[in-house]
């Protein structure tokens, strides 16, 4: 859902490739709407009478998410209403934020914070390739929703990436030398 203006936008680098993607745009966004629906009525799966998970990978449920989740985050992803999370630093490509790129406001996280770091994203497109080390927890990024915070990027194996590298936003695990 999240990555379908990347899929269809790497169409223009492929021979006849706006075509192809005005052949298929329509339906990947229509697909996305039902993935969405699809989510939304999964949220309202009820577990059965003998209270079985629905996702017992995830531990113990609480009002349908795990238990680890506080009751501050539930009400955040249940109401999708950001304007009561506290943000710390704003990127903005018209430079009106703390930030133009969102790799430089990863760069400015805290390392190994105990505590959530919110990094709020405008509207607007932004190519780069977000690269998020392990010693950067506890982030959570906020934009402005489908289509109007854009985050892509070009990496890709003809030019010498490995599919890995190529994430437009990536967590890297281990140190490279």
């Amino acid at each position: 859902m999240t990555n379908l203006y990347t899929c269809l936008d790497g169409f223009s680098q492929s021979k006849n490739g706006n075509a192809v993607r005005g052949l298929i745009e329509e339906k990947v966004i229509e697909i996305s709407h039902h993935v969405s629906n699809s989510l939304a009525m999964l949220k309202k799966v009820k577990t059965s009478l003998k209270k079985e998970e629905v996702f017992a990978e995830y531990g113990t449920m609480k009002k349908g998410f795990p238990s680890w989740v506080s009751a501050k985050d539930r009400k955040l992803l249940e109401d999708g209403n950001v304007n009561e999370t506290k943000i710390d630093v704003v990127v903005a490509k018209d430079g009106s934020g703390n930030f133009t790129t969102i790799g430089e406001a990863v760069v400015m996280a805290p390392n190994s914070s105990t505590t959530r770091f919110v990094i709020y994203i405008k509207s607007g497109a932004y190519l780069e390739n977000v690269e998020v080390i392990r010693k950067k927890s506890n982030l959570m990024f906020i934009g402005d929703g489908i289509g109007r915070t854009i985050v892509k990027a070009s990496r890709n194996v003809v030019d010498g990436w490995t599919t890995f590298q190529s994430a437009t936003v990536g967590l890297i695990t281990v140190n490279h030398v």
